[in-house]
């Protein structure tokens, strides 16, 4: 836990950055994994983070900064 701690504090200095986590059930799914990911949890809401669903930071985003003109996008080709 104190490794994620340190993550979400090293970006918060960075001026705020999304972080994502991906928690796999064979991994994440035990008593002690849960309650440690509860405490992170209770830590990163103490410290001003905001949760939200892939859809909400998109419309945050679109909010903030208008609508977004489609991208056509340049593969490398080797």
């Amino acid at each position: 836990i104190d490794m994620m701690k340190d993550e979400f504090d090293g970006l918060a200095e960075e001026g705020g950055r999304m972080m994502t986590f991906v928690f796999h059930p064979q991994l994440s799914g035990h008593p002690g994994r849960c309650k440690a990911l509860s405490e992170f949890i209770g830590y990163m809401k103490a410290n001003g983070a905001w949760f939200a669903r892939s859809c909400d930071v998109a419309q945050y985003l679109i909010d903030q900064h208008g609508p977004f003109e489609p991208v056509e996008w340049q593969y490398y080709k080797d």
